[in-house]
């Protein structure tokens, strides 16, 4: 990203607006004048600036983009276990049917729309703007990073609420491409083939016209390849898994980013490592509660859930290293103050900064692996990727000859996603979802026996979103004989 300026001084003239316009802090996602609501509010290179820290800002706070991104998808996945919020909401996760008048539903529908929104809104309004106003290519890099944060957030809605497995479905997600008004509220939602193309439109003009990569907390031309990388697994035609393993490397390799020498260093190096490929900022404002808040990662992370016993086996089974610089036990005292408890060590941090890893570059190396798997490629070739995380965490290599059955293979690379990336992103069910067996049953049910219908798969869509659309339908009901 080429500011004309560096970032902290950005970030200091950002904050004297704030300050002069009686805003409060520049990253909250509470506050709509960081949105662009009209084609009047971007004149210039400098307002666009402004507007796209805006459509970031929805990244910025704790829960849905934070904690719940980590622990959502491994209830669902049957990894985890324990009370963390209400009552009812992670056994509701656990047997896959949250009920759709369920305030965490909605909650996360409507934060994805109003990061849709806010960078629908800048899209509409820069490209009134004549390009002397900007820059070098600045103005094409700001329209690359808004397109892929919206492409970024209705991913969320494909994987969550949409029939994303399925092609021919209509059952996609909601895709906003206009600034939303009133006249415009009632809108069906897109097929998922359609979803899917819209979506890789976006990051493929990210790919192209997105600046290169500055910081963690800024799109990057490679960022958006490492997502299509994602976004072409999940589709999972035979021709997007032939594409996985060449695109992959290409993020290995020309872009840049570059694996950390250890798994530790990962972690140790936090919002530094060379391998995280994007994170959120946390104003001083939110880390100034993080104690008192459920939702951040580091009140999460401290006994509120628990990893169960298939989680742990899946470590112990062969005493794998990276268990030691995943879970640790450490006095919280916000927590317990006489007691140690469990914590997510690898993401854990004092201060409460901990970074997310919305994806990290191993995560390109198990990518390799599924898709390699699901090409037919020879054990020996679907190893290989494996064995290099498991090199540099000091972990006993894979051999070919070990493995006689195919489907023990299938569960190796699973498994190895939950020992790398466990508990960063939401990787683990997606993967499990997508992978199957030789008897065609997907890897989720052996992990979550309560799954039996790919109804089960997606979110039902918030009441109050089927209540006010008229036009939109909602996924059907799976109900269990």
């Amino acid at each position: 990203m080429k500011y004309p300026m560096n970032k902290i001084d950005y970030i200091v003239v950002m904050v004297l607006m704030v300050i002069l316009s009686g805003c409060n802090s520049l990253f909250d996602k509470e506050i709509p004048e960081y949105q662009v609501s009209d084609a009047t509010a971007v004149t210039d290179q400098a307002s666009a600036e402004t507007a796209l820290l805006g459509v970031y800002s929805y990244l910025g706070d704790y829960g849905v983009f934070s904690a719940y991104y980590l622990v959502d998808d491994a209830y669902r996945c049957g990894l985890l276990e324990g009370t963390y919020r209400s009552s009812d909401y992670e056994r509701n996760l656990e047997a896959l049917s949250v009920p759709s008048e369920h305030r965490e539903l909605l909650e996360k529908w409507k934060l994805c729309g109003q990061m849709i929104n806010a960078a629908n809104n800048l899209l509409a309004a820069i490209e009134k703007v004549n390009d002397a106003n900007f820059v070098g290519g600045r103005k094409k890099e700001i329209i690359a990073e808004a397109r892929f944060l919206r492409a970024f957030a209705q991913l969320y809605l494909m994987k969550h609420y949409a029939f994303f497995w399925d092609l021919d479905s209509k059952y996609g997600p909601l895709m906003r491409r206009v600034p939303g008004t009133l006249s415009n509220n009632n809108m069906e939602r897109s097929g998922v083939r359609e979803a899917y193309n819209l979506i890789l439109e976006d990051l493929d003009y990210a790919i192209d016209y997105g600046p290169v990569y500055k910081d963690v907390f800024s799109a990057s031309r490679g960022l958006a390849k490492g997502f299509k990388v994602e976004v072409l697994l999940l589709r999972g035609t035979d021709e997007d898994y032939a594409k996985v393993p060449e695109l992959a490397n290409e993020v290995l390799s020309d872009y840049e980013f570059k694996l950390e020498e250890s798994f530790e260093n990962v972690f140790k190096n936090g919002y530094k490592s060379t391998e995280i490929m994007f994170s959120r900022f946390l104003s001083a404002k939110k880390l100034a509660d993080v104690d008192m808040n459920v939702a951040s990662i580091k009140k999460l992370m401290c006994g509120k859930y628990k990893p169960n016993e298939q989680f742990l086996d899946i470590f112990n089974a062969t005493n794998d290293t990276r268990y030691a610089l995943t879970f640790d036990s450490v006095l919280y005292e916000q927590f317990n103050s006489t007691n140690k408890t469990l914590i997510l060590k690898k993401l854990w941090r004092t201060d409460g900064n901990c970074p997310m890893f919305y994806m990290r570059l191993a995560q390109m190396k198990l990518f390799q692996a599924e898709a390699l798997e699901h090409n037919g490629a020879s054990v020996a070739d679907v190893l290989a990727p494996l064995n290099d995380l498991r090199r540099r965490s000091g972990n006993v290599l894979l051999k070919a000859e070990d493995f006689s059955d195919r489907d023990d293979l299938v569960r190796t690379i699973f498994y190895e996603i939950v020992r790398e990336i466990g508990l960063e992103n939401g990787a683990e069910w997606f993967a499990a979802v997508r992978m199957r067996l030789s008897s065609g049953k997907r890897l989720i049910s052996e992990l979550n026996p309560v799954y039996s219908d790919d109804k089960q798969l997606a979110w039902q869509i918030p009441d109050d979103e089927v209540s006010y659309n008229t036009l939109m339908e909602p996924n059907p009901v799976f109900i269990r004989e």
